[in-house]
């Protein structure tokens, strides 16, 4: 056990992080805490997307990212990044969900770059992406 108390919450840091509560209750209530906020900060920034699927799929991509450990970013729009980027991996290449997360990830992206995504822009890529999407359709026919 180490004595000082930078290594004592070096410790305590890495065993929240890797969810190994042990024995420990109070330990085991801020793991909980903490995937908690992870999910929720991954869930708000890819919501359109995860309205589109079924709630079981939706609920375990989110599950699984938090379980990869998604989510630990303090700041709303990189932890949203990451979790659409991850998201759009594992998504059907053509299928609705897939294109609102292109959609997403370019408003994210705009915002960042302090150039708010404008609706004209937005349906524009919109039409863009329904049309990739059918024409994919009509080539696996």
């Amino acid at each position: 056990m180490t004595t000082d108390l930078l290594g004592f919450q070096r410790d305590l840091a890495a065993r929240v992080l890797d969810g190994a509560a042990g024995d420990d209750p109070g330990l085991a209530l801020t793991i909980g805490i903490q995937r908690s906020w992870c999910r929720g900060r991954a869930a708000q920034a890819a919501m359109p997307t995860l309205m589109l699927l079924p709630p079981e799929e939706a609920r375990a991509l989110l599950d699984a990212h938090v379980a990869a450990g998604g989510g630990r970013a303090s700041f709303g729009n990189t932890a949203g990044m990451a979790f659409l980027y991850w998201l759009a991996a594992r998504l059907p290449a053509g299928s609705p969900a897939a294109a609102m997360c292109t959609v997403q990830m370019a408003a994210h992206a705009a915002a960042a770059a302090g150039t708010p995504l404008t609706e004209a822009h937005a349906a524009a890529m919109l039409r863009d992406l329904m049309g990739q999407s059918a024409a994919a359709n009509s080539d696996s026919r």
